[in-house]
């Protein structure tokens, strides 16, 4: 065997190079070492043990650093999907098998000369140094050089040393993970996720120690799969379908069967589990007939529920908990009319501790916790992450901008991520009636963030983001023209147009830009938590809803008084058409209002409020958008005047899509969020301390 090929790759054996159709491959020494040695065994499993003691020829080296070569081999060969592995098939147990019909080159391979790779330059003849010098001086340069940094590190101020976190991954396949747990020892990691092309989201388990991802075997009759490490051999899944809560047992080791499954017929609505202690779990759910959501403490031995947590505001939902290492103290994130980060003593269930985000700074899914130790927490949200002490309560902002979907920690410190990495957007122009052909697409070279329709035909308002401050253009398809029209230090986003104005929306707070003077004016208050805004037929008037709690209210703005009023309790919008008006209320459900805002009849239309959605009024056509639990968009489109009623899925678009209508909504812009690629990574830091600088616990 000397050169041969596998698929797309040439494997040149003697000289320990792989070449591809674009020429070499950069390759570690030890993981073409494994690859050679796997294909010169193709007919048996390779253990652990056997590649310890013939590729590392008896080094000392441990076992996770021989499945990282393993994975890194995997990604070399793009040989990343578990379940059906190209070249390289993994068993517990028994190892690795190399499974590609490998055949020699016959014709001639142009494989470069090797000598130009691995032969260092040619130095002239120097006379010899005494080799003794050497020897004393090394040592003690290396006594110097640790003391030089020991003493640097002691002089950097703390800001300074958080900023040596470092991530290093540990899964690398392309997709969405949300949701990370981790075992108590550190093994297994389990998370639910969208990856390769497929858009359904499943959950994963993955095991650290084997270097092995397994995609679990579930329902698909059921909404939604929300996976959990509830200790060291077991793992739950918590699923919602044929109308009642489960919760899924399963043993690590098998995968195929749960070891028990437990209907909670007292629950509406099922969250993911948090291991608490012995056969207990905590979850979040709602109980049926009731508003909030709430943790509940669940034996899995006889599926008893007891309330853990309680709310006195009607419609909050606690989610996102975690345990402290010692178990004394419970972190949440509780979601009202704010959201907050709450803190428990776990003994009397006292809150100790709230830090509370407006719902404009932050949305749900981008908040997440972890305890670094007893008595820190970090709390991220968005790109910005907090530490809070809660012993003397000291909130520190920490100098680390990355986004992540979901933390991780075991039993002894280690420290685990789901690392979201930076996105683009795209813009497709399609028609309505058919939302798999492209009719334009759109491109620019900044961050682009929006772009919708404007009133002026040819005229698009384009939203970018120019390194500090966020740009609002009309834009010109035609010509690629840009003009600048509003610059703000916060994002925005453009909700309706006028001959006269722009109506915006920034984080939650209504706001006119006058198209004439380009004069930004509120029209909401700071305190009021703006959702649904459109102007009244003649202009002159605004009516929007805002949110306070769980009610909604539905005001008006009057220009030429510049003041407000509220006008109806109950709908979280309400649309102008004709003389009467269109409403949706809390749930979703749609109505057609008179003059007088009194309900005519029933519409038959529906959303789902909990899931992202957009909806808007174009001539006689209501137009909604809505995210589906299975991650499909959901377009639908009622004629009120002839009630004609349809209803399209588009299971192709990335899961925060935004709609931009024209007049009769017969084309679409949609702006998506491309690439999404979530990593598994295991945080380091400063030289095995944490955050704070202190030794985990």
């Amino acid at each position: 065997m000397s050169v041969v090929n596998i698929g797309k790759f040439n494997v040149d054996v003697p000289g320990r190079r792989i070449f591809s159709n674009e020429g070499e491959l950069p390759v570690e020494p030890k993981v073409i070492d494994v690859l050679c040695y796997l294909m010169q065994h193709p007919d048996r499993f390779v253990s652990l043990q056997e590649l310890h003691a013939e590729v590392w020829s008896g080094r000392v080296v441990t076992d996770t650093a021989v499945r990282r070569t393993i994975s890194k081999l995997r990604l070399l060969l793009e040989d990343t999907d578990p379940d059906t592995p190209r070249y390289i098939r993994s068993q517990m147990k028994r190892g690795y098998q190399f499974i590609y019909p490998a055949a020699a080159v016959t014709a001639d391979v142009a494989l470069p000369d090797s000598s130009l790779y691995l032969s260092p330059p040619t130095q002239p003849d120097m006379p010899q140094q005494p080799t003794l010098k050497r020897f004393r001086i090394w040592p003690l340069a290396t006594v110097l050089l640790l003391v030089m940094l020991t003493v640097l590190y002691t002089l950097l101020p703390d800001d300074k040393k958080q900023l040596m976190a470092t991530h290093q991954p540990v899964v690398e396949i392309a997709g969405e993970k949300r949701l990370l747990s981790v075992s108590a020892d550190g093994r297994f990691h389990t998370f639910s996720g969208s990856l390769g092309n497929s858009g359904l989201w499943q959950p994963y388990l993955y095991d650290f120690k084997l270097g092995q991802l397994q995609r679990i075997p579930v329902s698909e009759q059921a909404l939604y799969h929300l996976v959990a490490m509830v200790n060291n051999n077991t793992l739950a899944i918590s699923s919602f379908e044929d109308g009642k809560a489960k919760l899924y047992l399963y043993g690590v080791t098998d995968l195929k069967v749960p070891v028990r499954t437990l209907e909670l017929d007292e629950l509406s609505d099922i969250g993911q589990a948090v291991p608490y202690k012995d056969q207990f779990v905590l979850l979040n759910g709602r109980k049926k007939g009731e508003h909030n959501g709430l943790y509940y403490l669940l034996d899995t031995e006889t599926a008893a529920l007891t309330q853990f947590t309680y709310s006195s505001v009607p419609g909050s939902v606690d989610f996102g908990a975690v345990l402290s290492p010692d178990k004394r103290h419970l972190a949440l994130i509780r979601s009202d009319a704010s959201h907050s980060v709450q803190i428990y003593r776990v003994a009397d269930k006292k809150l100790i501790a709230q830090e509370s985000f407006a719902k404009g700074a932050v949305v749900a899914d981008e908040l997440n916790l972890m305890w670094l130790n007893a008595e820190e927490l970090l709390i991220n949200f968005a790109d910005k992450h907090k530490k809070l002490n809660i012993q003397n309560g000291v909130m520190t902002a920490l100098p680390w901008h990355e986004r992540f979907t979901g933390f991780g920690r075991d039993a002894a410190g280690n420290y685990f991520g789901l690392l979201l990495k930076p996105q683009n957007r795209d813009f497709f122009q399609v028609q309505l009636a058919d939302l798999t052909t492209v009719q334009r697409y759109f491109s620019f070279h900044g961050q682009a963030l929006n772009l919708s329709y404007g009133r002026i035909p040819g005229q698009l308002w384009l939203v970018e983001q120019a390194k500090s401050t966020y740009q609002l253009s009309r834009f010109f398809p035609q010509t690629g023209e840009k003009k600048l029209s509003l610059e703000q230090a916060q994002p925005f986003m453009v909700l309706a147009e006028t001959p006269d104005y722009l109506l915006l929306l920034q984080q939650y707070q209504l706001k006119l830009l006058d198209l004439h003077s380009s004069e930004l004016k509120n029209i909401s208050f700071e305190n009021q938590q703006v959702h649904y805004a459109i102007p009244v037929l003649n202009g002159e008037q605004i009516i929007f809803s805002e949110q306070i709690g769980d009610e909604w209210l539905v005001n008006i703005y009057d220009r030429k008084s510049n003041s407000q009023s509220r006008v109806l309790k109950g709908y979280r919008l309400l649309l102008p058409w004709k003389n009467q008006y269109v409403a949706a209320d809390a749930t979703g459900k749609f109505y057609l209002l008179d003059a007088h805002y009194q309900p005519i009849k029933t519409l038959p239309l529906t959303l789902n409020v909990a899931h992202r959605h957009q909806v808007g009024l174009y001539g006689d056509k209501l137009m909604t958008t809505n995210l589906m639990a299975d991650g499909n968009w959901a377009l639908a489109s009622l004629n009120l005047v002839t009630q004609d009623y349809q209803r399209q899925l588009s299971s192709t678009l990335p899961i925060k899509s935004q709609f931009s209508f024209n007049d009769d909504a017969s084309s679409v812009i949609i702006t998506t969020q491309n690439e999404v690629v979530n990593q598994l990574v295991k945080l380091g830091y400063n030289f095995g301390y944490n955050f704070s600088g202190n030794k985990s616990q």
